[in-house]
């Protein structure tokens, strides 16, 4: 079981269907969405003059996590190595929480937020040591035919393993 305090009244989707919630409601929920954790380090040369991680180095360090996690989930490289398929990234975006500094290492949760046909919604969550969520990285891969280069429908081979 999980659970979520929203800070303000939202409509929060799970799967088809929607749930209306107001200010300070705790929700608890089963989540049966597959996940994985490892850890980053955030390095010095990973920084910005302002000394906190420049933002396309947490895009980095975030698809490191995510193929860390298909490699484990999918085992080996289909993801990434198959002659039929491609999965390039087509949309990323990211919401920068607390500051990320040199030396700090964090946890990194990375999940399956999203499951659809064609593609799929990937969250690497930053968790620094205090149990804070510095960032949140969220990426769409969508599966391509190699030979087309048009969206096709995610292996089911795969898809049995993600979903």
């Amino acid at each position: 079981m999980k659970s979520k305090i929203l800070p303000a009244p939202r409509t929060v989707k799970f799967g088809e269907g929607q749930l209306a919630v107001s200010t300070g409601v705790r929700l608890r929920f089963a989540c049966d969405v597959r996940s994985h954790e490892t850890t980053a380090t955030v390095r010095f040369g990973d920084c910005d003059p302002a000394g906190v991680i420049f933002y396309p180095r947490a895009f980095e360090l975030a698809h490191a996590a995510v193929e860390e996690f298909l490699r484990a989930a999918i085992g080996g490289d289909a993801w990434f190595s198959s002659a039929v398929y491609a999965f390039p990234i087509r949309h990323a975006e990211a919401d920068f929480l607390a500051p990320m500094k040199p030396g700090e290492t964090f946890r990194v949760r990375v999940s399956v937020q999203k499951t659809g046909t064609t593609s799929m919604t990937f969250v690497a969550e930053f968790t620094d040591s205090a149990g804070l969520t510095a960032a949140r990285v969220r990426t769409v891969q969508v599966a391509v035919d190699r030979a087309s280069g048009k969206a096709a429908s995610i292996p089911a081979e795969i898809l049995s393993k993600l979903s």
